[in-house]
This record gives structure tokens, C-alpha cells and sequence, in this order.
């Protein structure tokens, strides 16, 4: 599903996700830095989005779409950075 920055549904779920991390001693900016994008199911803002995370160099990115999934897989293919998908 194209997720957009103003959609409710994708709101909540970023937030229950902070919420579940803080709730576990992730606190952003002391401990953790959460970067949240949004590609809206364009799919060349979404190839480009996930070459710029990955070259942030971060241990884990979760990805919340089969499309962000695929992009990162691309750019990530002979580095070791853990992507996990959400629902």
C-alpha cells in the first residue's frame, strides 16, 4: 500500500512502533535515530529513498511495503545492513 505522510493508518503504525521501542529503552536521539520516509508508491522516489538510508550506513531498516522491500534488497545486495518488513 502507498503510504503518505498524512495518512492516518501509517501515522498510527509509526507511532505504536516508537511506542513499542520506547517501551524497550529505545529512546530516539540518546540511544536510537529513527528516519521515517515516505515514497507515496512512486517508484522511482522509493528506489531513491532507499539508496539514500542505506548509504546512512544504519544496522536495521524496516521497510513497511513489499516495493521499499525490493528497493533496498537492490541496493543493499553486497552489504550487510538488516532489513525487516513490517505489516
Amino acid at each position: 500500500m502507498p503510504w503518505t505522510v498524512d495518512d492516518p493508518v501509517a501515522k498510527a503504525r509509526v507511532a505504536a512502533f516508537q511506542q513499542m521501542l520506547l517501551q524497550l529503552g529505545w529512546i530516539e536521539g540518546r540511544n536510537i535515530r529513527i528516519d521515517t520516509r515516505w515514497a507515496a508508491g512512486n517508484a522511482d522516489e522509493t528506489r531513491k529513498q532507499a539508496a539514500e538510508l542505506v548509504a546512512l550506513a544504519p544496522d536495521a531498516i524496516l521497510a513497511a511495503t513489499s516495493p521499499s522491500m525490493v528497493a533496498l534488497r537492490q541496493v543493499t545486495r553486497h552489504r550487510t545492513n538488516r532489513i525487516c518488513t513490517g505489516p
